[in-house]
């Protein structure tokens, strides 16, 4: 199955990359193996294509450093980063809300 992503920071590494999102939606509709078409945010154009190896879901501030290690944004690679990003994303984002880890790997890019 393909699934549409949005990017504000589209910046990927060659082998692995972890995205971190609000809610269980995206453990729900997904499963490993299906396809992403990747774009950035207020951009139609498709920027890349990815698969989903792993979901997992956490308590955003328990998210493990190796995990976040992987994180495509740079600036999310600690919990600090990342929990101001998802605040800055999501209204009224707590640190203990429920945020599912979604793990893929580039395939193409555009």
């Amino acid at each position: 199955m393909k699934h549409e992503m949005f990017f504000q920071n589209p910046v990927f590494d060659e082998i692995v990359n972890v995205t971190v999102r609000k809610g269980t939606d995206w453990l729900e509709k997904t499963k490993a193996g299906d396809s992403l078409i990747i774009r950035r945010i207020g951009d139609n154009r498709i920027i890349a294509e990815g698969i989903i190896t792993i979901r997992e879901t956490f308590i955003a501030h328990r998210i493990p450093k190796v995990i976040l290690n992987l994180e495509h944004d740079p600036s999310c690679r600690d919990i600090d980063g990342l929990l101001n990003a998802l605040k800055r994303f999501y209204p009224n984002f707590k640190s203990d809300d429920i945020v599912t880890v979604i793990m893929f790997v580039i395939i193409a890019r555009y």
